[in-house]
């Protein structure tokens, strides 16, 4: 278990690398967050992925068991059937708390 304690600045970057979107994640910053290998796999896409596995020829092809897409993190997290009940649940309970997506707020 980690908890992410370090602050963000509080102005936008002026080197032309913002988008001209703050981020107001402040409240998010202690959160405590249970590492998981399978969490790890899908947050940085590196792990047991065939779209990964594959980018290192450990396998012949990168498709999905589904035979919709290849199988990246993003597939499995949004397009994937079998887990449409779990993605809904997981909305709806974000969008009970109230607390996603994360507030926006232009640079001035």
């Amino acid at each position: 278990m980690i908890v992410v304690s370090k602050h963000l600045p509080s102005s936008c970057s002026s080197n032309g690398l913002s988008s001209g979107i703050k981020y107001l994640v402040s409240e998010r910053l202690h959160a405590k967050i249970h590492l998981t290998q399978n969490f790890t796999t899908i947050v940085t896409g590196h792990g047991n992925i065939k779209a990964y596995l594959y980018r290192f020829k450990i396998i012949e092809a990168p498709n999905c068991p589904c035979g919709n897409d290849n199988q990246t993190a993003e597939h499995i997290l949004l397009e994937r059937a079998i887990l449409k009940e779990d993605r809904e649940r997981l909305i709806a309970a974000v969008a009970k708390a109230d607390n996603w997506p994360i507030k926006k707020k232009k640079c001035s």
